[in-house]
């Protein structure tokens, strides 16, 4: 006690002297007293007072927000802040509040804060506050599944604690408390059956599936309705490997393939097979035709157009179809991306981060956390990547990614194509 300095003062129980300058003697004004504290970083173009341009208030603006519908507030008799008074002397605050809002021209934002500031002091030392935020037009929006409250628990519901409420001894705070029926979890307020699991003391979140060995012989996953984590025997695929990606362990996949739509008609499928072929109708270029557990179904359709020869034909439609959402780009509307039917701006990311569209010089691009990548440059060029765990799953235009080449050319029904001429799949689609 005593022993410190500062513009905090020395802390000697003493207010008299809190303006000692470096020196040791009084300032006579709070600048000179600013002056002496001065940490010399090499700034020369920093001030200590307001650089000539210095701010006030006249009387009538004083009285206007010292009134009960601004600042004043907090010093009502009957007020939110009443019970308060005898604990928390409210009129430091209150010459603070008059001052910010004053010189920013009754400012809102500003009044809510000092207002705020002196409920959550109050409510820290243990006094009453009583609704405020009504009367002072500070409304105070939450987070979905849950509300308001100006006097809520400290010690929220939780998914690790659920009964941390009933032993809480700390006092009140102003806050957002979860619904009836749902606690604080990791994504803001959450029903109480989907809060996570407790593994060999982490925490994971409902619906993750883990891995419980280096080897990825074993996964696991946390159960939303019984909050405990089931496993079973599960070894990675022929087409993944156990290995660490951005930080998570699991099967993947161990390599990848394109297939290209080139420039005139050109095309090289999954396994690498090349073929022209002219047609100008919506076909399907890549999708998910063979179901098998773990894969998420996709489409990715092309429509073809001639541009001034009936020799070539190029790309001017890609629609992608994937979670449940389309995404289409056309050459008409180049550089500009539809999702579910509306334009959008990239980047953007849906599903939890699990689809992304983005445009990258000349190029949009859906990726997936799956592995699927859609390319198209909007004239001339469309890529469609996947992951080796749909090898032999697939079909369309691009083939069924069977590393062999001498059955790309089947047709829907399974039968082989005489030649590209005769690929059938003809749909007329309406230029957007």
């Amino acid at each position: 006690m005593g022993k410190l300095c500062g513009l905090c003062g020395n802390d000697n129980g003493e207010q008299n002297d809190d303006l000692q300058m470096m020196d040791g003697t009084q300032a006579s004004d709070v600048v000179s007293f600013g002056r002496s504290w001065v940490v010399p970083d090499g700034d020369s173009k920093c001030w200590h007072d307001c650089n000539g341009e210095c701010k006030s208030c006249d009387e009538r603006s004083v009285a206007k927000y010292s009134g009960d519908i601004y600042c004043g507030l907090l010093v009502k008799k009957d007020g939110p802040f009443r019970e308060c008074h005898v604990v928390i002397n409210p009129k430091g605050f209150v010459d603070g509040c008059i001052y910010d809002v004053c010189l920013n021209g009754g400012l809102q934002s500003l009044l809510c804060q000092a207002l705020k500031t002196y409920a959550d002091a109050c409510q820290a030392a243990g006094a009453r506050v009583y609704s405020w935020r009504e009367q002072s037009r500070c409304p105070r929006v939450c987070p979905p599944n849950s509300h308001y409250e100006s006097c809520g628990s400290a010690c929220p519901a939780t998914c690790l604690n659920p009964q941390a409420g009933e032993k809480c001894k700390r006092p009140c705070i102003e806050s957002c408390q979860c619904n009836e029926g749902f606690v604080l979890g990791a994504q803001g307020c959450v029903p109480t059956k989907g809060c996570g699991c407790m593994y060999k003391g982490l925490f994971y979140p409902p619906g993750l599936k883990l891995w419980v060995d280096d080897k990825c012989q074993q996964s696991c996953i946390c159960d939303p309705v019984t909050g405990s984590v089931t496993c079973r025997d599960t070894p990675c695929k022929p087409t993944e490997a156990c290995q660490v990606l951005n930080g998570v362990r699991g099967c993947w996949p161990k390599s990848k393939a394109s297939c290209i739509r080139g420039g005139g008609s050109h095309y090289m499928s999954f396994d690498g097979f090349k073929f022209d072929f002219q047609g100008t109708c919506m076909y399907l270029l890549a999708g998910l035709c063979e179901q098998k557990k773990g894969m998420e179904p996709f489409q990715v359709e092309l429509q073809n157009e001639h541009r001034g020869s009936t020799v070539l034909a190029y790309p001017w439609l890609v629609r992608v179809t994937v979670y449940n959402h389309v995404i289409v780009m056309s050459r008409d509307n180049a550089g500009k991306i539809m999702v579910d039917g509306l334009w959008v701006n990239p980047p953007l990311t849906l599903d939890g981060n699990h689809l992304s569209i983005i445009k990258t010089g000349f190029n949009g691009i859906v990726q997936t956390s799956f592995g699927l990548k859609v390319t198209f440059d909007w004239s001339h060029w469309v890529v469609v990547t996947v992951p080796s765990t749909y090898q032999g799953a697939l079909c369309g235009l691009c083939g069924n990614y069977n590393l062999q080449t001498s059955d790309d050319l089947k047709m829907k029904g399974g039968s082989p194509a005489s030649g590209t001429a005769v690929i059938p799949g003809c749909t007329i689609w309406r230029k957007l």
